[in-house]
């Protein structure tokens, strides 16, 4: 046996008997997302193949699902508005500027809300805990529905050192 070989062997059990040290991760993959290439090619082979042997009408398939969607908007926004505007007239005139100012007065408590919440959450430098440097990470669905809500720009930070996280908001620009 020539060296080279004998070093190959050496090399092949030294790797062999090693434990290997693997890293775990903490999220693990879901079905559709180890086999989201599989299942989309495996959809337009199958999509593919089907509109080559029947014989269907997309075109008007399509048109018609188009012209139930309008007609049904149509009907809902027309119905509500009418409904909507037959209850206003229904009520008598004090009664209809009643809810006028309660819904003033409603819109008034949450602007002055959201700005209490803004100006609030605005200032946010340093982890308040330990002083440390923060790093921005992504927003949740609950971030992203919050600014929606409040209509202003929310942004999310973790501390660098300890399990802090908290939310920066400032307003959105127009």
């Amino acid at each position: 046996m020539t060296t080279e070989g004998r070093n190959f062997a050496l090399d092949f059990l030294v790797m062999a008997t090693r434990k290997h040290h693997h890293h775990h991760h903490r999220h693990r993959n879901t079905f559709w997302q180890e086999f989201r290439f599989e299942i989309t090619v495996t959809l337009l082979l199958v999509t593919g193949v089907a509109l080559l042997v029947e014989q269907f009408e997309i075109r008007r398939t399509v048109w018609g699902w188009i012209q139930t969607g309008v007609r049904f908007l149509n009907r809902f926004f027309r119905n509500f508005f009418q409904d909507f505007f037959n209850f206003l007239l229904s009520l008598r005139l004090s009664n209809t500027i009643g809810v006028i100012l309660i819904l003033i007065a409603f819109f008034m408590i949450f602007n002055r809300f959201r700005k209490k919440m803004i100006v609030r959450y605005s200032v946010l430098y340093s982890c308040p805990q330990c002083g440390s440097e923060l790093a921005r990470i992504h927003r949740t669905f609950y971030h992203k529905v919050l600014g929606l809500f409040f209509w202003a720009n929310i942004r999310h930070y973790k501390c660098k050192k300890c399990d802090y996280k908290g939310i920066k908001m400032d307003w959105k620009q127009s």
